[in-house]
């Protein structure tokens, strides 16, 4: 019994009946809809001179960045124009692979407390919010600093291990990692991040 006197299983019965008179309806945002609303989340203002340096300072690898993206057809209804505006720039310093990955894994592993929205928004361990206030970008780097698909495997691992249904994809990695030499670090580094990315599937 609870608190109120009613135990579980006259709650679940009662429920039930009561589930009987609602439709269900399934809400699901298309890819693009997706894709946008992390663009909106994610604001730079575009007329900062410090905007306007960094995509400057960064022109040529931000336009490579664009043609991979492009070239690997991750993001079907966008143009290419449209791709650079609302991925490549607009969700920066997301790197479009982890735009693409978030809501995946997002809906995949995520509970009430790890979402999309606290990976993006909540200064948490491993959460882009923690990212952007360490991040330090130097003109002299090939790169401008980005969040990748790693960070984002860091921020939902701990769902990933907790879950029942997702635990073996960490359990499988973690068997494969543990076949690796001490000294094969490096060969950890492209295992880490393909798990990942297929793991995840």
């Amino acid at each position: 019994m609870n608190a109120l006197g009613v135990n579980n299983k006259q709650l679940e019965d009662d429920l039930r009946k009561i589930e009987g008179r609602f439709k269900q309806y399934i809400m699901k945002s298309t890819d693009v809809e997706t894709f946008q609303l992390i663009d909106g989340v994610i604001v730079a203002d575009e007329q900062t001179n410090g905007w306007k340096k960094l995509t400057t300072d960064f022109n040529d690898y931000f336009e490579s960045l664009l043609q991979e993206t492009v070239r690997l057809k991750y993001f079907t209804g966008f143009t290419s124009d449209e791709l650079k505006a609302t991925v490549v720039l607009g969700t920066y310093p997301l790197h479009p692979m982890a735009v693409y990955s978030l809501p995946a894994i997002s809906e995949k592993v995520a509970q009430n407390h790890r979402t999309l929205f606290t990976c993006l928004c909540e200064d948490e361990p491993g959460s882009f919010k923690r990212f952007l206030d360490r991040a330090v970008c130097h003109v002299g780097d090939p790169a401008p600093p980005m969040y990748t698909v790693d960070g984002l495997w860091d921020y939902f691992s701990n769902d990933v291990k907790q879950q029942e249904r997702t635990y073996s994809i960490d359990r499988d990695f973690e068997l494969l990692k543990a076949r690796l030499e001490d000294d094969d670090l490096l060969s950890a580094a492209p295992l880490n991040l393909s798990w990942k990315k297929y793991g995840s599937c």
